[in-house]
C-alpha cells in the first residue's frame, strides 16, 4: 500500500468563502493522520491566531492528500504557509483511472464514490453544506466541523479504491500530477490582468453590443436581432449549396456542430463566431476580482487528453477571440504570451522518428516545407512568392491533425475531392513512417483496451472510441504533459504566470523585468521539449504586452476595433 512509503498520510480539506473574481478566503480546516487516526480542527478565529504558521507539519518525508486540492492549496497561500512536498489529488487520479469513460460525467466527490459502489451519501451531504459555507449561509462552527471530517472520511474510501494494489510507478505519475496541482494553485490565485474599467461599459451596453455585431457581420440574415432563424439559415444552407449533419432528420445546431463545420466551409465562420458569442455570453459576468484579474478554477485534467478544461464563460481565453483584447497589464507592469509553435506536428514528428516530419518541422515553416517535399511549391519557394500554396499544405495539416476526410478538406481549401485526396495520400507517402507510428498505435490502444502518455495519463478505449480522438491522443495527451512539466519550471522559479492556454503560458513582471522572466520561461519551455521528445526542441513565439499597451489577437482585432467605435459613438468611451 502507498502509506508505507511516507512516515505520516494526512488528509487534508478546507472550507472556503470566496467571491467573483476575487482570491479564496479559508473558514475552516479539518486534517486527519492516516496512521495514528488524529484529528487537527480550527475554524476561521483560530486560523487567523496561528500567525501564518501551519499546525500541520509537512516533512520531505509527509504525504497530503484531498479531493480537487487547488483550492486547499489556495488556501495555503492566503495563510503564507508553505505548500506541502508531496501531495495526490484524488479528483486527477479518478479521472486518470476513468478517463474515456462515463466515469467522468460528473466531477464531485460524491459522484465518484457513486461510480465505485462506495458509500457516496455523507460526501453528498458534505458537498451540500460546502455549498451553504460558500454562499456565507452557514457559519456553524460545529456544523462546519461535522461536514469537513465526513468529507475526509469519504477521501479515505476513495483513496483505498484507488491505490489498493498501485506500484511504485504509479505512485511517481500520482506525485508529479501533485507537483502540478500545486502550480494550479498559485496560477489560479495570481490570475489574468484585465481592464476592468472597459469591462464594466461592455457590461452596461452588452445587449447593444451583441446586436450591433450581428448587424455588421450577419452577412446572411439568419439573425433577427438576438435570435436565430433556423429557417433563415436552412435557406442559407441551401443557397451555398452546404450539406449540414443531421439528428432525426433535424439539423445539428449545438456549438460543437458549428465548429466542426466551419472548420470545413469558410462561409460559416462568422456565423459560428455569432453563435458562439451568444451562447456564451447572453449575459456577460466573467469573475473580475476587486484587484481587476480574472481569477477561475482552471480545471486540471478535465479533458480526456489531461488538458486543462477551464469553463469557457468564465476565462477570458475561452471568449471570442476580439475579447481578449481586454487583458492588459497594471502600471508598472507587463504579460508575455509564449507559446510552442507547431507542438502538436512536432511532437508526431519526434514520437515516430519521421525523418521527413522531421526535417520539415526543423525547416522553421513546416508548411512551406511540406509543399515542397510534395512538389508543389519549388525548392527555392518562399511564404511570400507561393502564399496560396502554403495555404493549401497548412489546410492539409492542420486536416490530418483534426481527422478530416477528403470530401471536408476539399470544401476547406475550394477544389473538387480527387484533389483533396491526392494531398492526403501524398501527405501518407511523404510522411509514411509517422503513419505506420500512428496506425500502430491505434491498434494497441484497441488491443490493450486502454493507452496512456509518455508521463502515465491513461485513456480507456473500447468500439465506441472516438477514432479520430484515438488517433490525435498521443499529440494532444503529451502536449498537455509537456505544458504541465514547462509550468512547474516556471512556477518554482517564482516567475508568476497568469493563465496556461493549450500550448502557451502567459506570465507577467514587473515592465523592467520582463525580458528575464521570459528567458527562463523559454528554458523551462527549451527543457520540457527536449526531454519529452528524443531531444528536439520546440520552436516558440513570444507577444509581450507593456502598460498601457493591451493584449491582441489578429483574429479579434476587426470586431474589437468595430466594437469600440461604436461605443465611442454612443459616448461611453472616450473618443
Amino acid at each position: 500500500m502507498i502509506t508505507g512509503d511516507f512516515e505520516k498520510v494526512i488528509f487534508i480539506k478546507f472550507t472556503t468563502v470566496k467571491s467573483s473574481g476575487d482570491r479564496v478566503k479559508p473558514i475552516a480546516l479539518a486534517a486527519f493522520e492516516y496512521r495514528s487516526k488524529q484529528w487537527l480542527v480550527y475554524d476561521e478565529f483560530e486560523l487567523h491566531n496561528l500567525n501564518d504558521k501551519c499546525p500541520i507539519e509537512m516533512d520531505q518525508n509527509f504525504l497530503c492528500i484531498g479531493y480537487d486540492f487547488s483550492t486547499d492549496m489556495s488556501c495555503f497561500h492566503h495563510l503564507n504557509w508553505k505548500l506541502p512536498s508531496n501531495i495526490i489529488d484524488l479528483r486527477t487520479e479518478y479521472r486518470n483511472q476513468y478517463s474515456g469513460t462515463d466515469a467522468l460525467d460528473h466531477d464531485s466527490l460524491t459522484f465518484a464514490l457513486h461510480h465505485s459502489n462506495l458509500k457516496f451519501l455523507p460526501a453528498l451531504f458534505a458537498e451540500k453544506e460546502f455549498e451553504a459555507v460558500t454562499s456565507g449561509n452557514l457559519n456553524n462552527n460545529q456544523r462546519i466541523e461535522t461536514t469537513l471530517k465526513s468529507f475526509i472520511r469519504s477521501q479515505v474510501e476513495l483513496f483505498h479504491h484507488l491505490y489498493e494494489n498501485v506500484d511504485s510507478p504509479s505512485v511517481k505519475r500520482s506525485l508529479l500530477r501533485g507537483r502540478f496541482i500545486k502550480t494550479v494553485s498559485k496560477i489560479e490565485d495570481a490570475g489574468i490582468p484585465i481592464d476592468s474599467s472597459l469591462y464594466y461599459k461592455f457590461k452596461a451596453n452588452w445587449n447593444e453590443i451583441l446586436e450591433t455585431i450581428i448587424h455588421q457581420y450577419d452577412t446572411y440574415g439568419v439573425y433577427e436581432g438576438l435570435s436565430f432563424h433556423t429557417d433563415r439559415f436552412m435557406a442559407f444552407l441551401q443557397s451555398q449549396n452546404i450539406q449540414w449533419p443531421k439528428d432525426r432528420g433535424k439539423l445539428k445546431l449545438d456549438i460543437d456542430t458549428f465548429r466542426d463545420q466551419s472548420l470545413i466551409y469558410l462561409e460559416i465562420i462568422a456565423i459560428y463566431e455569432i453563435r458562439r458569442l451568444l451562447s456564451q455570453l447572453q449575459h456577460f459576468d466573467l469573475p473580475i476580482g476587486q484587484d481587476g484579474r480574472n481569477r477561475f478554477n482552471l480545471r486540471p485534467f478535465t479533458a480526456k487528453t489531461s488538458r486543462n478544461q477551464p469553463r469557457s464563460r468564465e476565462c477570458i481565453f475561452g471568449l471570442s477571440a476580439w475579447l481578449r483584447h481586454l487583458i492588459k497589464p497594471q502600471e508598472g507592469r507587463a504579460i508575455a504570451y509564449i507559446d510552442w509553435s507547431q507542438q502538436e506536428f512536432g511532437i508526431g514528428a519526434a514520437l515516430s522518428q519521421d525523418a521527413n516530419m522531421l526535417t520539415a518541422y526543423q525547416s522553421g515553416d513546416p508548411y512551406l516545407a511540406f509543399g515542397k517535399q510534395i512538389s508543389k511549391v519549388p525548392a527555392d519557394g518562399t511564404k511570400q512568392s507561393h502564399a496560396k500554396e502554403r495555404e493549401i499544405c497548412k489546410q492539409c495539416i492542420l486536416g490530418v491533425q483534426y481527422g478530416m476526410e477528403a470530401w471536408s478538406l476539399s470544401k476547406r481549401i475550394g477544389c473538387n475531392q480527387a484533389q483533396a485526396e491526392e494531398f492526403l495520400n501524398l501527405h501518407k507517402q511523404t510522411y509514411a513512417t509517422f503513419w505506420q507510428w500512428n496506425d500502430a498505435f491505434v491498434e494497441e490502444a484497441k488491443e490493450r483496451g486502454y493507452t496512456e502518455s509518455l508521463y502515465g495519463w491513461r485513456l480507456n478505449v473500447d468500439a465506441n472510441s472516438n477514432p479520430r480522438s484515438l488517433r490525435n491522443f498521443p499529440m494532444q495527451a503529451n502536449g498537455a504533459e509537456m505544458l504541465r512539466m514547462a509550468a512547474n519550471l516556471v512556477v518554482e522559479s517564482d516567475i508568476p504566470v497568469c493563465c496556461l492556454v493549450h500550448d502557451a503560458i502567459l506570465i507577467e513582471a514587473d515592465a523592467n523585468e520582463i525580458n528575464s522572466a521570459i528567458a527562463l520561461t523559454e528554458e523551462a519551455m527549451r527543457t520540457a521539449s527536449k526531454k519529452m521528445l528524443n531531444g528536439l526542441e520546440l520552436r516558440m513565439d513570444v507577444q509581450i504586452v507593456r502598460h498601457p499597451d493591451r493584449f491582441e489577437t489578429d483574429r479579434g482585432k476587426e470586431i474589437w476595433n468595430y466594437v469600440i467605435s461604436f461605443l465611442k459613438e454612443q459616448g461611453s468611451v472616450a473618443a
